[in-house]
């Protein structure tokens, strides 16, 4: 490999819905923009090798046709798959072939594996996954966990509250909003009202501030630069936003096209509906990273195109800078 790309990001090429189809096409382009960055490519490599032939000096591969289904068990991945695309793909980052790796496969094996492999960091027990939202006021926020951990106990909303404002490099002390079912303190569970006890406390000694509790619909307000709550609050209210962003392109688009007037109306308008799409498209920001991990290890969607696995990489990309 040339010497002069310091950075390398290892990728598993076999997950995802996909699988080559999506990562293939969206490597490429990464080379292609991307002149100081080295890939190691980890998967059937007879599939694909060929086809970066021209970027040998910074190509590496690692061959395995062994693949974690989507629907895999991953105490089963995690036991019986150690020649998997994903176990090989965190290995290589544990023994510093590369500072990253990215995997659009299975969430819960690639969370099991990280965690066997790279370990956790004092304090914490699993990774919290975190992607960035886009958010109305400061043009983006960060959401955690995602999908990671179902439920939390209260000291981990107060752990992972630090790791996160440690991880924002641009903040110097970020503001944080505890989701919740409504705003007053004798609102939700329990373990809400004990976890927002805690970063009340605590938050002068962990170098943020803490907001108290949000709604659902603050979530992208601009209010605030993270967004804290358990994995399946977190997964939920994400993909409810998704599915809501589709539905409602869909739904306008088919207005549009229902008269001549409409028609046109909807030709002027492309441009700005356009730029709403670009930034509210979950291609544009695919890429959560497994926070608490002692590696940097991005989850991609597995359900992705080329366009959101080339933004996953380009997350890895990032937290080399």
């Amino acid at each position: 490999m040339a010497t002069d790309c310091a950075k390398t990001i290892a990728i598993d090429m076999m997950g995802g819905d996909d699988g080559l189809a999506v990562t293939v096409p969206a490597c490429l382009q990464f080379l292609n923009k991307q002149s100081k960055t080295r890939l190691l490519l980890v998967g059937d490599t007879a599939q694909f090798q060929a086809q970066f032939s021209q970027y040998t000096d910074r190509v590496e591969f690692i061959h395995t046709d062994e693949a974690v289904a989507m629907d895999a068990q991953p105490a089963k991945a995690l036991r019986h798959q150690k020649e998997s695309s994903i176990h090989l793909m965190a290995q290589a980052v544990k023994d510093e072939q590369a500072q990253a790796g990215v995997s659009a496969g299975n969430t819960g094996a690639l969370v099991a594996i990280s965690k066997y492999i790279l370990k956790t960091v004092p304090n914490i027990a699993r990774p919290a996954l975190m992607a960035q939202i886009p958010a109305r006021k400061k043009g983006s926020a960060w959401v955690l966990d995602l999908g990671a951990n179902l439920y939390w106990e209260a000291d981990q909303y107060l752990q992972f509250a630090q790791l996160a404002a440690e991880s924002i490099k641009d903040k110097s002390k970020p503001t944080i909003g505890l989701l919740n079912i409504g705003t007053e303190l004798i609102k939700g569970p329990e373990v809400l009202k004990e976890a927002s006890d805690l970063l009340l406390e605590f938050q002068e000694d962990y170098s943020f501030e803490y907001k108290g509790f949000i709604e659902p619909n603050q979530i992208y307000s601009g209010d605030y630069d993270i967004i804290l709550c358990n994995g399946l609050m977190g997964n939920i209210a994400l993909k409810t936003a998704e599915g809501t962003f589709q539905f409602m392109s869909s739904y306008i688009k088919d207005q549009f096209k229902r008269t001549p007037l409409g028609m046109l109306a909807g030709m002027l308008a492309k441009p700005s509906f356009k730029r709403v799409k670009d930034n509210f498209s979950p291609s544009k920001r695919n890429g959560a990273l497994l926070l608490g991990l002692t590696g940097i290890v991005i989850k991609s969607h597995g359900g992705t195109d080329v366009e959101g696995f080339l933004h996953a990489i380009q997350c890895a990309n990032n937290q080399l800078k």
